[in-house]
């Protein structure tokens, strides 16, 4: 703090008294009136009080609960369901394949393949190497020697002097009126015309071509391919099945349960004291100097401050706070690993290796002969008369109705906003441009550029064409006709009707027994001891000591420069 609150008292105290008897306290940088008297300080001793604030302790009991916790071994009934198996002897019903064989009948077609001479005429192409001339255009350069007048710039610096007008602007404000068009709107009646589409019936004619269709009687020839069927005795190697009783064994898993002593960690609370620390702030003296001020009113008005001259400093006391480490005890609970003998049922599975007879069906070969007939194609011409509709079209006129789209006019009136300008008038300022003219003169080099003209003489490649014959062989391809003789082979079919053995396979039923493991549960009742960990509240009461801040005034003395008028 810059001053305590008492030296701000005595100084406001003693610049009134000094007011009251017609004095006037100033600093020496401060205003100073004309009538200004000398002024003369004591020091004296005020008493003053300051807050202190002092941390003290006191204790506090206070209840505290704490989950205890607590291990009882209770007896545990519970119903488990042991598997058992039994034996069972069931009947089913199996499909047995058999197989027998059935005559049949087939028409086979057979084919036979006849050899027939026949012509055709075949174009021969023929090429031959004609002369041919033509025209070729060959391009060529000639030099031609030409003259050009080509005007050379010249460039001649002059000293000139020019004088000009330089343009000031000067702003003046300027009161005007102007007309400005308002913008008002007003519905009027208005006509305007709409083109209401109409479609009215129009007869038209066209021309159609229709078509006819005419049965015209023709001939053709072709060749059938006719299939013979022939028998042919064959072998084969037929599978039959044949399905025989076999033992075979087979493993199975019995469920057991054995008894095993384990280990397990169960967690065991226990309660320590623990050290710790807090932050406490507390409140030291501090005392500092602090120079003496006055107060004093200025004459424009105003309270204001200033350092009294050759004055010694005052002491000043403020409290500091300091933050400190305090060490307590706390009870902590805490968890500590134990190892402890458990009995547990293991579930187990022994093996058990059973026999049961199993149908097991195998497949023999066997040797039979059956009838196959073999197709055979033999080709013959045949000739048939047929009918083919001929198209042809014919125009016929024909006159329809069309619907023809047309418009017709109509008169129709509506509201329209109509908005007109009404001038109204108003007045603005303005700054107006003024321009001022002065006349200055300046001299400079311009760069004049003249012109004179030289003759230069150059070559140039000029492009010209001379035409030239020259001749070439043509190859020349016509085709002429020759005939020719060459062999078709032609199939002839011949059908006819083979009768052949077809293996059948059906399904007869037949009855079998067998033995089927069923699994059985029974009910079991069993008890076992378990380990059950409670926690019990514990109510205790534990005495700590609680710091409290509290404020005690403590007085002191102050020397004081104190303004005496003489």
């Amino acid at each position: 703090m810059r001053d305590s609150w008492g030296v701000r008292c005595l100084s406001a105290v003693g610049s009134v008294l000094g007011l009251a008897a017609g004095v006037t306290v100033a600093c020496d940088n401060c205003y100073k009136p004309c009538a200004a008297a000398p002024v003369r300080y004591e020091q004296r001793y005020v008493t003053q009080y300051r807050p202190e604030y002092r941390t003290e302790y006191r204790d506090v009991q206070e209840v505290v609960y704490r989950q205890v916790p607590e291990t009882v071994q209770r007896q545990i009934r519970e119903t488990v369901m042991v598997q058992s198996w039994r034996e069972e002897e069931r009947e089913r019903t199996v499909m047995v394949p058999v197989t027998r064989e059935v005559p049949r009948q087939r028409e086979v077609v057979r084919t036979e393949w006849k050899q027939e001479q026949r012509e055709r005429t075949v174009m021969v192409p023929e090429t031959q190497l004609v002369e041919q001339q033509y025209v070729v255009r060959i391009p060529e350069l000639r030099e031609e020697r030409r003259e050009q007048t080509v005007m050379v710039p010249e460039v001649t610096p002059v000293e000139k002097q020019r004088t000009f007008m330089v343009a000031r602007t000067q702003w003046r404000e300027e009161e005007r009126e102007r007309t400005v068009m308002v913008p008002e709107t007003k519905m009027v009646a208005r006509q305007y015309t709409v083109r209401i589409p109409e479609m009215r019936q129009e007869e038209r004619e066209q021309t159609v071509m229709v078509q006819e269709v005419k049965p015209v009687q023709r001939q053709r020839t072709f060749m059938v391919a006719r299939t013979n069927w022939r028998e042919e005795e064959r072998e084969r190697t037929v599978m039959v099945p044949e399905t025989t009783m076999v033992a075979r064994q087979y493993t199975v898993r019995i469920p057991e349960y054995r008894e095993e002593t384990r280990e397990q960690v169960v967690m065991v609370p226990e309660t320590r004291q623990e050290e710790r620390q807090q932050v406490v702030t507390f409140f030291r003296r501090v005392t500092e100097p602090q120079p003496a001020y006055t107060s004093f009113y200025r004459p424009e008005g105003g309270a204001a401050e200033s350092a009294v001259p050759n004055c010694p400093p005052v002491m000043v006391t403020r409290c500091v706070p300091e933050r400190r480490v305090m060490t307590y005890s706390v009870p902590v609970c805490s968890y500590r690993a134990e190892t402890r003998q458990v009995t547990v049922r293991v579930p187990t599975c022994r093996e058990e290796v059973r026999t049961q007879q199993v149908p097991v069906t195998t497949m023999v070969p066997r040797r039979e002969t059956f009838m196959v007939k073999v197709p055979e194609v033999v080709h013959e011409q045949r000739t048939e008369n047929y009918t083919e509709n001929v198209v042809s079209y014919r125009p016929v006129k024909q006159t329809f109705t069309v619907p023809v789209p047309s418009y017709r006019e109509e008169v129709r009136t509506q509201q329209v906003p109509v908005t007109t300008m009404v001038p109204k008038r108003e007045t603005f300022m303005v700054k107006v441009p003024e321009t001022v003219r002065e006349e200055r003169t300046e001299k400079y080099t311009e760069n004049v550029c003249s012109y004179r003209p030289v003759k230069q003489t150059f070559t140039v490649q000029v492009p010209a064409c001379r035409e030239e014959t020259r001749s070439r062989q043509v190859p020349v391809t016509t085709n002429r006709p020759r005939t020719e003789t060459f062999s078709v082979q032609v199939p002839v079919a011949r059908r006819e009707v083979q009768t052949y053995q077809e293996r059948v396979t059906e399904l007869q039923p037949k009855t079998e027994r067998f033995t089927v493991r069923v699994p059985e549960a029974r009910p079991e009742e069993r008890v076992r001891t378990v380990n059950v960990t409670t926690c019990k509240t514990v109510a205790e009461t534990v005495t700590r000591k609680v710091a409290y801040t509290t404020c005690v005034q403590v007085p002191y003395q102050v020397k004081v420069c104190v303004p005496v008028s003489n």
